[in-house]
């Protein structure tokens, strides 16, 4: 096997038999896991489940907690500190919304939230979280008459919030459908989102230690005129980026563009791939090694696929996928993905029966490390 070859799936479990809509995912420690999620009434849950180093998934949740009663939309969870985790997401007014909660080394989970923020009082349906510094926290997000919002915010290592934001802008553009937002060097932030005209267009800005939010963008780009639903973003380089969209068509669209040290962006992409010319709907990337990167996504009749692409440092994709492989051909939607170890991914994501799945493969990674190549157990 090559570097980016696709293994078959090793185990899955069903850790949501009602119903599920979005979701997020993240490691907790060792081999614990938690998903996040808008559930059966959709409410928001929590829990957690054990994936071994090579694949294994236990036979079931190890617990769970609904961390809020009556509206948990579009969740996103982050790492705060110990056994601190906070997340975001729309509440029962269409509201912004952060809680903290506590999830220990075997995945219990706390019996309560540990903290409450409510971050904008009016509206966030849509959004993404991101660590600043310290204990600086931002949220760009989907707000009032759909338009941009961004919002900084202080959780301690205990969990604690104050009472009241660092600061929200009011400058973002009057549409910001589905904004994702990373770091990039320094104090810059880029958001990716789909504007009034449904075009892609991702944006630099500046978010200081103390979450004080730059004045203005610092630049932009539209990244397709056309299209542009559900970008998600992920560092190539020091100064490349890539985006993964649902591009024109419905087609699986991955570009890149450049970014330097003080936020200009270029004037056009780098290059551009079309993984999936029939469908690609709400794809999420990882970088596996080396070149290659990793898009799992909702294809043709709704089944699940998962690619492997070739990015070098320069932004130049390769001219077609290393590998795909259907992990599910009946339905998976909202997928997400994560890195567990070595050449192992999980993928969650909402079933044909809109219950909740997480599945575990292999994917063949070259280590730099003394020119050794490995190959994953029970794939290659």
């Amino acid at each position: 096997m090559a570097e980016g070859d696709i293994g078959a799936v090793i185990d899955s479990l069903e850790f949501e038999a009602v119903r599920i809509y979005e979701m997020d995912f993240i490691h907790v420690t060792g081999d614990i896991y938690a998903v996040a999620y808008r559930g059966p009434d959709s409410d928001g849950w929590l829990k957690t489940f054990e994936i071994d180093s090579a694949g294994n998934i236990g036979g079931a949740f190890i617990d769970s907690f609904e961390f809020n009663a009556d509206r948990g939309l579009v969740p996103r969870i982050l790492h705060v500190s110990g056994t601190v985790f906070a997340i975001i997401h729309g509440g029962s007014d269409y509201d912004g919304w952060c809680h903290t909660v506590t999830i220990d080394a075997s995945g219990n989970i706390g019996g309560a939230v540990v903290d409450s923020l409510e971050y904008n009082a009016v509206k966030s349906t849509s959004q993404d979280f991101v660590h600043v510094s310290g204990n600086v926290y931002a949220a760009a997000y989907q707000g009032n008459l759909d338009a941009g919002y961004l919002t900084t915010w202080i959780i301690d290592p205990a969990g604690l919030m104050p009472a009241s934001v660092i600061e929200t802008t009011d400058w973002l553009p009057a549409k910001m459908l589905a904004p994702a937002i990373i770091n990039t060097q320094g104090n810059i932030y880029l958001i990716a989102y789909r504007d009034a005209a449904l075009a892609g267009v991702v944006l630099s800005l500046s978010i200081s230690a103390v979450g004080d939010i730059s004045g203005a963008a610092i630049d932009s780009l539209t990244f397709d005129a056309v299209s542009g639903e559900n970008p998600r973003l992920i560092a190539v380089s020091d100064e490349v980026y890539a985006v993964v969209y649902k591009g024109e068509g419905a087609a699986g669209t991955l570009k890149t563009f450049s970014v330097n040290a003080a936020g200009n962006i270029g004037a056009a992409a780098i290059d551009t791939f079309v993984f999936d010319a029939t469908q690609g709907l709400n794809p999420d990337i990882l970088h596996v090694s080396g070149d290659a990167f990793v898009i799992v996504y909702t294809g043709a009749d709704a089944d699940g696929f998962i690619q492997t692409v070739s990015i070098d440092a320069d932004g130049n994709i390769g001219a077609s996928a290393i590998s795909t492989y259907e992990f599910n051909e009946t339905n998976a939607t909202n997928c997400r993905l994560l890195f567990i170890s070595d050449q192992l991914y999980a993928i969650v994501y909402k079933d044909t029966g809109d219950n909740g799945v997480v599945e575990t493969l292999g994917i063949e990674t070259l280590y730099p490390a003394g020119g050794d190549h490995l190959t994953f157990l029970g794939v290659g």
